[in-house]
């Protein structure tokens, strides 16, 4: 996924992406340009000070999503940026999906 695509999930999502923009370059030079050389059956080499960087950088990218999308189920943010008002809110305490029918 290039930082486009990253930017453009962002902004649907009505999430922040400026702590996102520091890593573009590490996502589309790095990650995205080694992705595709392997899809491309090109050969590869990686160092492993090289990988374990990576590693490192996308687990912390993948953390700060996984963070912003449990702020925004919590806080009901979500559905304050246009959705539709029947969307289904979910008891973030009991994990209860209210059933439709009493609504």
């Amino acid at each position: 996924m290039s930082s486009g695509v990253l930017i453009e999930i962002l902004n649907t999502l009505g999430f922040c992406s400026n702590e996102y923009e520091g890593k573009y370059h590490l996502i589309d030079n790095k990650l995205l340009a080694k992705r595709n050389c392997i899809a491309h059956g090109q050969a590869l080499d990686v160092s492993v000070g090289d990988y374990l960087e990576l590693h490192d950088e996308m687990l912390l990218l993948m953390e700060l999503f996984r963070t912003q999308i449990e702020n925004s189920a919590v806080s009901g943010g979500y559905l304050q940026k246009g959705r539709s008002s029947h969307a289904t809110q979910v008891n973030v305490v009991t994990k209860e999906i209210p059933n439709i029918a009493t609504r």
